[in-house]
């Protein structure tokens, strides 16, 4: 799977690689709280799909998204950061 999404100037989205669980039947557990079940584990079946992701914030403009409807909003968020490579 690419790290890294294309970005795709003045179109409001980008193109990028995501991994979907592929219903395979099985019921997906982890024991992690019990390493001595891991032997136990039954890990998800995945499967890559190249996805285009909307810049929510154009969308946004056109009609806020809310709580009760996405389960989110967008919030505008002053900083002071200037740099955010900077580790100080």
């Amino acid at each position: 799977m690419s790290n890294a999404a294309q970005v795709l100037p003045d179109v409001g989205h980008v193109e990028a690689e995501l991994r979907y669980i592929v219903d395979n039947g099985r019921p997906s557990i982890r024991h992690i709280d019990w390493p001595e079940m891991q032997h136990a584990d039954q890990l998800p079946d995945y499967e890559p799909r190249q996805m285009r992701i909307a810049d929510g914030r154009q969308s946004a403009l056109i009609e806020p998204f809310s709580l009760a409807v996405q389960g989110f909003r967008l919030v505008d968020h002053e900083t002071t950061v200037e740099d955010f490579f900077d580790e100080d």
